[in-house]
């Protein structure tokens, strides 16, 4: 759950230092662990103490888009 934390803060932090809108920041989130998926899928390490990318990117997905949900009632 600490990732996920981690993760939801840095889209915090994306909207207020860079002005961006939260689906600008969530989609720069996910960029970058897709991207982190990629390098895994090439043979690159995994990040010690981390999930393998593919479970993290989807699990963030889902709680960004769970959220926003809750945020729109």
């Amino acid at each position: 759950m600490l990732e996920l934390d981690a993760n939801a803060k840095a889209v915090e932090i994306l909207m207020r230092a860079k002005d961006m809108s939260r689906r600008e920041a969530v989609g720069t989130i996910i960029t970058h662990l897709r991207a982190a998926e990629r390098a895994v899928e090439r043979g690159g390490p995994i990040t010690s103490g981390h999930r393998a990318p593919p479970q993290k990117s989807r699990t963030c997905s889902r709680a960004i888009l769970t959220a926003n949900d809750q945020e729109a009632k």
